[in-house]
């Protein structure tokens, strides 16, 4: 055979980072002492080092947190030729489920993460700070084989189980690429700053493979609070990318009051309210982007909501839209066609780009036919959010088979009774909940999505107590403490500014949980509402559930600190 023709048969390898020089920037690293910049080759480097130190198995497990452990990880583990797996939920129990399905693995994990972990598996602990993040500088980058098989993701499962996707390498360096074509361009060394976890779809095309692929700085923090943001945006020696969801930004924006250096923002995960679209555009000064997508196809359209509210494609991405609504999609990520679960239907060319934009109809699993009537269950639950007195809450449908509608909804300010009057006058009566249950929170993810999964389980926990409202059983307890500032897991942890870590605070909960008589399973949901300092009292109080849901808050004695929600049993003795 010629040697071209050979060439040609060769697969294709493509390199872990794009847009470098060797002494540009690729991640930041908090240290003890301070922030250490991670230079291209420095980073490859690295890499190589850890993938030879790494465990031999097929699939490698990263729950890592910090944005430097991920990314160095994950490029080591692609090095040695191993797939990443990358958990729905942090959560100890569906590492024990993920090992189960990928017996030959391991789970690599840093320093946040470790505690997750406890079933007595093969576990790999990473430290960029520490000699993880050290070795010889390599040039040119080292490349991963375009059709190896690099990630292994799963589906959010707002509308079923979660399903695995799995991804090559070179469809996740198409995704940035068309990414970046979308959305772009972007300054040399723009630092990226992402809020979502890596192990998320979004997460992962726009804060890992994106600004390795384009030559941008990854940032050293996923921002939590607002000043994080701040501090992050303070440390950017140039322009800045914020990709987030609408939850994550209406808290910003909410105390931040000006972002300097900040010059995109990149919304994703669910739909992005105009209001606040337009709010942050006026008091940030920088426009505000929405991506629509999926797990299966990445970033599949964009829009700016202050401009339009219909989408424009991706760059390079086919949509064919049926007269029915039924729609697929090719290009980006996809290797093929995608048939997509959402009706789309066209509207117009964009006046400043010629390109047809489309509308978003609804899915069709979202869809809900009752009494020859049709709603949507998204329509339904914006209505239900539009009611005064309501924070949160989410229709589904509580059996596949029964057309009938259900609802779980915090609204302390309501009773069944009121809420169920005030509804009637929003929505059609034939779509009023049935059952309707009041809870203290709902179990969101970190990226603020919830499951069906979750939703049937607090319906479960409420059975009996529908159109009453989900009372709690009694108070398990409730005690005072405070974090010393000598405790050990401190130094290092924002020098000068000491924050008690989250995930401390998790296992003082935790501890009080095992305290009496429960074994902790996983953390439903946590949410930092305030940073803890060291030296703070602190109020602990936990509700738990006949079916072993424990409600936990923190507080401070000023404001709220944390709230979540943990899942238990009880076979080690409990009540």
């Amino acid at each position: 055979m010629p040697d071209d023709d050979a060439q040609t048969m060769m697969p294709t390898a493509l390199p872990i980072l794009r847009g470098f020089m060797a002494d540009d920037v690729v991640v930041r690293v908090r240290t003890d002492g301070g922030l250490r910049a991670l230079s291209a080759s420095r980073f490859c480097g690295a890499c190589r080092a850890l993938a030879a130190r790494l465990p031999h198995t097929q699939f490698a497990i990263n729950v890592c947190e910090r944005p430097a452990d991920f990314v160095l990880a994950s490029c080591a583990a692609l090095l040695a030729r191993q797939t990443l797996v990358l958990p729905p939920a942090r959560l100890a129990r569906s590492l024990v489920e993920l090992r189960a399905m990928f017996p030959d693995s391991y789970v690599v994990a840093d320093r946040r993460a470790q505690h997750l972990d406890d079933d007595g598996g093969q576990k790999y602990a990473v430290d960029a700070a520490g000699p993880d993040g050290c070795g010889d500088a390599e040039w040119p980058p080292p490349a991963v084989t375009g059709s190896h098989k690099a990630a292994i993701l799963f589906t959010s499962g707002s509308t079923g189980d979660a399903e695995p996707q799995v991804k090559s390498w070179e469809s996740l360096v198409r995704g940035a690429q068309t990414f970046l074509r979308s959305l772009g361009p972007m300054a040399p060394q723009s630092t990226v700053i992402g809020t979502v976890a890596p192990q998320h779809m979004f997460g992962l095309e726009a804060t890992v493979v994106l600004p390795l692929q384009t030559g941008a700085v990854i940032a050293h923090e996923r921002p939590i609070y607002p000043a994080d943001l701040a501090d992050i945006l303070g440390a950017a020696p140039g322009d800045a990318w914020l990709m987030t969801t609408p939850l994550q930004l209406r808290a910003f924006h909410r105390e931040v009051k000006a972002a300097p250096g900040l010059s995109r923002v990149i919304s994703s995960t669910m739909p992005l309210p105009v209001e606040l679209a337009a709010a942050v555009e006026r008091d940030w000064r920088v426009p505000v982007a929405e991506i629509y997508g999926c797990s299966e196809g990445g970033m599949l359209a964009t829009r700016r909501p202050t401009r339009s509210i219909h989408f424009v494609p991706a760059a390079g991405l086919e949509f064919t839209i049926g007269d029915d609504g039924e729609a697929s999609v090719e290009g980006g990520q996809l290797a093929g066609r995608l048939a997509l679960d959402d009706r789309l239907r066209w509207v117009r060319a964009n006046e400043d780009s010629g390109v047809r934009e489309f509308e978003l109809i609804g899915r069709d699993g979202d869809m809900v036919k009752i009494a020859g009537k049709r709603a949507s269950l998204a329509g339904l639950t914006q209505r239900l959010l539009e009611v005064p007195g309501v924070v949160d809450g989410v229709f589904f449908l509580s059996r596949e088979e029964d057309p009938r509608v259900a609802a779980v909804v915090v609204a302390p300010e309501h009773t069944v009774p009121s809420l169920r009057i005030a509804l009637a006058s929003a929505i059609d009566p034939a779509f009023l909940p049935r059952p309707l249950l009041l809870v203290q929170m709902l179990p969101r993810d970190a990226n603020g999505k919830v499951s069906r999964r979750a939703l049937l389980d607090l319906m479960q926990q409420g059975k009996g107590q529908k159109d009453i409202g989900a009372v709690p059983r009694p108070l398990v307890f409730s005690r005072q403490c405070e974090v010393p500032a000598t405790h050990p897991a401190l130094p290092g942890h924002f020098p000068g500014n000491p924050i008690v870590p989250g995930v401390l605070l998790l296992g003082m909960i935790e501890t009080e949980l095992r305290n009496a008589g429960l074994r902790v399973v996983g953390c439903v949901q946590a949410k930092f509402l305030a940073p803890v300092r060291p030296g703070t009292p602190l109020s602990l109080s936990v509700t738990v559930s006949d079916d072993v849901l424990a409600q936990f808050v923190v507080d401070t004695g000023t404001r709220r600190a944390v709230v979540g929600t943990m899942r238990c049993d009880r076979r080690n003795g409990g009540q």
